[in-house]
């Protein structure tokens, strides 16, 4: 009669522990995501020299958490920017909320599309939009001088013979607000 006893108590913690209830599922975006590469695509004709591409370990790694709070870090030492908010989901679609009292930093994104995800990379995609002169008009302005090499030689510049008269009016008639298409991949880190 004891192994009776046994036998159905045995059963009913096994019944019991077979209907408990399943491991509540783990959205796929909860993890430290590091940027791996980018690409930008100017939607406009006109502007293709601000397309770019490439490598971007290292810089911007952003984590979500399963509380819906997010940290984004970019950068490193001295110039590193942390930033930290509320993240909301629908669908394929995120959005980024920083915290109270902290203002929304240019040049980041907030808003985005999920494109891809597996268990260790992430396709994000979003636009934004910026200001470029015409590609046509900057290499008029190479030949005829009005742009110059910076010192660094690393970029191009107004004349510094120019009148800030001369290089508004330049600005005010043709630079030109665009939209751009980022395309970021993501790589789980660990």
């Amino acid at each position: 009669m004891k192994n009776i006893f046994f036998i159905a108590v045995l059963g009913s913690m096994i019944l019991l522990a077979a209907c408990s209830k399943d491991e509540p599922e783990v959205n796929p975006l909860v993890g430290v995501w590091q940027l791996d590469e980018f690409a930008i695509e100017v939607k406009e004709a006109g502007f293709e020299s601000n397309n770019a591409s490439g490598d971007a370990s290292g810089i911007y790694k952003i984590e979500f958490k399963s509380d819906l709070t997010y940290i984004r870090t970019v950068g490193e030492g001295t110039d590193e920017l942390v930033e930290e908010g509320n993240w909301e989901q629908d669908e394929d679609f995120i959005e980024l909320d920083p915290k109270a009292g902290t203002p929304k930093t240019d040049g980041l994104f907030y808003d985005f599309e999920i494109t891809g995800i597996t268990n260790r990379e992430l396709d994000i995609t979003f636009e934004d939009n910026w200001f470029y002169f015409p590609d046509a008009k900057v290499e008029d302005w190479i030949q005829d001088g009005t742009f110059v090499l910076n010192q660094a030689q690393t970029a191009y510049v107004f004349n510094s013979e120019l009148t800030t008269e001369e290089i508004n009016a330049l600005v005010t008639e043709f630079y030109t607000e665009v939209t751009e298409v980022y395309d970021l991949n993501f790589d789980l880190s660990n």
